[in-house]
């Protein structure tokens, strides 16, 4: 199934990128993480700025609903990015971000403007070329770089260890000019030494690269725990019948990308199709990403509540009674009994931690790491 969204959600996320690029909106939200506080000051700011035309509530509470999706699609990105772009991402770059009718960065567009553009030196545009695998930039940028730049890129990259993720990438690269890798297709170096990661799995050898290709990429990716991002972006990437299959195989992996736009209308439909095959600790781990870090956030871009309530209603009575063992069970049994009601008193329910809802929701997402490395762990002891 296609994810198309409605002519409503395109027009709304439209305007909510032009509102969310605004400088001085932009400058209101540096000290709040990407998730936002639910305390609804941002939403002032968002009013003040709306465009004279809109004078519908509705509309008006549409539009605002994409903040936080679109601002945590932004931050994504500037976390992905660090490396390749440095930690210190300002307006100058986040208002030239190419965006999608959905909601979504248009990555390989926005990093080949990047590439051609000058607003980044050229040693990060040389690292971002390498790292989407856009062969002619490479090259091009390569040819331009002084002399020094190059033989500081040859020598730092020549080492054996020390590189992972983009900066592994770089490294493949680099040693191609130095005819290490000569006697091997750089689509077959690459395929199978490359680091597949948030930047590079939205390159343009991965676009090539057959059906068959893309899925073996997925799976490695898949196979060790990746944030809802990178996992979204596995499943849009694959064909109808790859999807099933995917899902198949890593359940919790693939369900909880579809706690992102523009996903969401089918989490309950997938749960139901893996109920079986997802773990006590998967069921877990999906009930914090969907309590504490989007129901306390206050995320509007879905009815989170409502999808709680049906998650459970859904989930084996074996399983529940292991939930029932948990901190976060007090909390759920809460909203599947009453609703949104409950919310008003939500500080009760921060269980990672007490000082605020941004920060619960970090910690939130670290906990449910380590969780999940244990259950991997256990799983590769056990093949031993």
């Amino acid at each position: 199934m296609l994810f198309v969204p409605s002519l409503e959600n395109i027009a709304a996320v439209s305007v909510a990128v032009i509102l969310y690029n605004d400088y001085e909106i932009q400058q209101s939200l540096k000290e709040t993480l990407y998730r936002f506080s639910p305390d609804e000051q941002w939403k002032n700011v968002m009013r003040e700025k709306m465009p004279n035309h809109i004078v519908s509530i509705p509309a008006q509470q549409k539009i605002m609903s994409f903040l936080k999706p679109i601002n945590y699609e932004a931050e994504k990105w500037k976390w992905h990015h660090r490396k390749l772009i440095g930690q210190d991402i300002d307006w100058r770059i986040t208002s030239k971000l190419l965006w999608k009718t959905d909601g979504t960065i248009a990555r390989f567009e926005t990093a080949n403007f990047f590439i051609r553009s000058d607003i980044l030196d050229i040693r990060n545009r040389f690292k971002l070329a390498c790292s989407y695998w856009k062969k002619e930039s490479v090259i091009a940028i390569w040819k331009k770089m002084p002399e020094s730049l190059c033989r500081d890129f040859s020598e730092t990259y020549s080492r054996d260890d020390g590189f992972e993720g983009t900066d592994w990438n770089v490294k493949i690269w680099i040693r191609w000019y130095t005819e290490e890798y000569t006697k091997n297709s750089r689509k077959e170096i690459c395929l199978s030494s490359y680091d597949w990661n948030a930047v590079s799995l939205q390159g343009e050898l991965p676009l090539k690269s057959t059906p068959e290709e893309r899925l073996e990429i997925i799976r490695r990716i898949l196979e060790w725990e990746c944030d809802l991002h990178t996992a979204r972006f596995c499943v849009l990437f694959l064909k109808a019948d790859q999807r099933l299959e995917v899902l198949k195989t890593y359940p919790y992996q693939v369900l909880k990308s579809y706690l992102l736009s523009p996903c969401q209308s089918l989490f309950i439909e997938k749960a139901n199709y893996v109920r079986n095959d997802l773990s006590e600790a998967h069921f877990i781990c999906l009930l914090h990403i969907i309590y504490c870090q989007r129901v306390v956030p206050d995320w509007e871009d879905s009815d989170y509540v409502e999808l709680l309530q049906e998650f459970w209603s859904i989930i084996p009575n074996y399983h529940k009674e292991s939930v029932k063992r948990e901190d976060i069970y007090r909390a759920i049994e809460l909203i599947v009994a009453n609703g949104r009601s409950i919310l008003s008193t939500e500080n009760q329910f921060l269980f990672h931690s007490q000082q605020n809802v941004e920060l619960n929701v970090t910690k939130c997402c670290e906990y449910i790491i380590r969780r999940i490395e244990l259950i991997q762990l256990f799983n590769i002891s056990e093949e031993f």
